[in-house]
């Protein structure tokens, strides 16, 4: 019998606020070697659903399966070590070290050793294409390469599937389409799957495979970027407002 593949999977995820349904009956599917986008208007869940799926908040109803596991109770650290990475929309940086030993402290949080910690930090500012600021303190990065240390804290966890919470915020257009250049090239070389929330819609059609369209709190469309572009419901309740 042959194994499935893995996957990460919101299967019919709800959840409410007191009172207020932030997410409702949604269903997501991630698998390894493809990017998935995940766009919507502000308020739509987005942060939500990746928040369930990394464990830094639990559906009302529903299940998060990781590789057909159910994961509802397992913690963000316990996802993490499973196969999980993330970033957040501000960063979570330590300011006052270099480069190099932001990626390494995020390694050794894995329990690696040190000289494995460095290796990893070297390939991955290479990859990064961050190795010349390797002795910079984080805090003085310019905003691009910033955003790309937080990808970089991230892979060095080792992830199956890796999600970015708008990575690409405050961004040019030259850097974010160089930002896209990376995340691809992240998810082939590197043989992960990778969900991608963020507003630059350019950004998002050009380097995602699928793209799944929340609304509301509800799913509105998912497909390719033709499909999902050419959809009058989409079109109606985000594209033709941005």
């Amino acid at each position: 019998m042959i194994d499935p593949l893995p996957c990460l999977e919101a299967r019919s995820v709800s959840r409410s606020f007191e009172g207020v349904q932030a997410l409702r009956e949604v269903s997501l599917r991630l698998e390894l070697h493809e990017v998935v986008g995940l766009l919507g208007p502000n308020g739509a869940g987005k942060s939500t659903l990746i928040n369930l799926l990394t464990g830094f908040d639990r559906p009302t109803e529903g299940k998060i399966l990781l590789n057909q596991v159910e994961i509802n109770s397992w913690s963000p650290a316990r996802r993490g070590r499973a196969g999980l990475g993330r970033t957040f929309q501000h960063g979570h940086s330590f300011a006052g070290l270099t480069v190099a030993e932001n990626i390494e402290v995020s390694a050794l949080g894995m329990g690696v050793k040190p000289a494995v910690a460095r290796s990893q930090a070297d390939e991955l500012m290479k990859l990064l294409r961050l190795s010349h600021r390797r002795s910079n303190l984080a805090c003085s990065l310019p905003h691009g390469e910033e955003r790309l240390l937080g990808v970089a804290r991230a892979l060095a966890t080792t992830p199956q599937f890796l999600l970015l919470d708008e990575p690409a915020a405050g961004l040019n257009e030259d850097e974010a389409q160089e930002f896209g250049t990376v995340i691809r090239m992240v998810n082939e070389e590197r043989n992960l799957g990778v969900l991608l929330i963020d507003h630059n819609i350019g950004l998002v059609f050009d380097v995602c495979d699928r793209i799944h369209v929340l609304d509301q709190g509800m799913t509105l469309a998912t497909g390719s970027s033709k499909e999902v572009s050419e959809n009058p419901e989409v079109i109606t309740s985000y594209l033709g407002q941005t």
